[in-house]
């Protein structure tokens, strides 16, 4: 009968008889129908038009989330970013409930070098999940490819981001530390936790920070106004003024765009700054001070 739909599908295996190469490599172009006075609708047989993409990648992390991949989210804790993974129906498992992951290291070579007995994780998450489900983060201590220490964590669902401390050890010193975070615990997955998402930011190790903890409180330090036609003051609120050591404003692509010292230990209880020659968008500010680091937020409009 006359049918309403073309598919048109073409594969560099025989996915039929789930058989696949290595190295194969397969080239089409300008697929078309004939007997016909015009193409389907939207069937782009030509492949010349595309929709502009970015892919992110992570550095220091791997992860696997289909169909969108490593995602780069700016709903995150502190800085710009954080990361995020999700439960999906896995396409190339005839739809599989699958779980997506965070790892560090890269696919090649997963972890990193580490040769502590004992010490402590911190992480803050944030998971939501659209039927009950759990996440968890797994960690791996490895000596020579063996593992001698390992250690579970569930996440419960969060709206907001939560801090979550771990204590690690081993059995004898360890070679490598593996830390590993998945958006869904069940295994095999459920249908109904497809959706369940999970962001997380912030992991670093009590012994050996990834980055310098903020220590100060986020309100002591606010930017007014925000948003702002870019020019904006910092003011300061229960902090010692000369704690303020140096503002350094990043933009989206973490390339430094302006730095402002104060090695003379001025009081700095608010103080102006202009980014108005700068394009509209989101900008990060941080504010280095005696006790620690804060991140603060801006966004600029025209």
């Amino acid at each position: 009968m006359a049918p309403d739909t073309v598919i048109f599908g073409a594969a560099s295996s025989d996915v039929y008889n789930g058989t696949a190469n290595l190295g194969n490599m397969l080239q089409i172009d300008s697929v078309s129908f004939t007997g016909v006075t015009s193409q389907p609708a939207n069937f782009n047989g030509d492949f010349e038009v595309w929709n502009p993409m970015t892919n992110y990648e992570c550095s220091f992390w791997s992860s696997f989330s289909p169909p969108a991949g490593e995602k780069q989210t700016t709903d995150a804790h502190s800085g710009l970013y954080a990361m995020e993974v999700s439960t999906f129906p896995d396409v190339s498992k005839k739809n599989k409930p699958t779980a997506g992951f965070i790892v560090n290291g890269s696919s090649a070579y997963r972890g990193a070098p580490y040769t502590l007995q004992s010490d402590s994780l911190f992480f803050y998450y944030k998971y939501v999940t659209v039927n009950p489900d759990t996440a968890f983060v797994s960690v791996f201590l490895v000596k020579a490819g063996s593992t001698v220490g390992t250690a579970f964590y569930p996440l419960y669902a969060s709206s907001s981001y939560k801090h979550v401390k771990m204590a690690i050890s081993s059995s004898i010193a360890p070679d490598t530390l593996i830390v590993q975070f998945i958006s869904s615990a069940s295994y095999p997955v459920r249908a109904s936790c497809i959706g369940s998402d999970l962001k997380v930011d912030d992991v670093y190790l009590k012994s050996e920070p990834l980055f310098v903890k903020e220590w100060v409180s986020p309100s002591a330090i606010s930017i007014q106004p925000n948003p702002s036609n870019g020019i904006f003051h910092i003011v300061t609120s229960g902090l010692a003024p000369s704690s303020i050591q140096r503002v350094l404003i990043f933009n989206t692509r973490g390339s430094l765009v302006q730095s402002r010292g104060f090695p003379n230990a001025n009081a700095m209880l608010s103080e102006q700054f202009d980014i108005s020659n700068l394009s509209e968008g989101m900008y990060l500010v941080q504010i280095q001070t005696t006790s620690g680091i804060i991140s603060k937020k801006i966004t600029k409009t025209n």
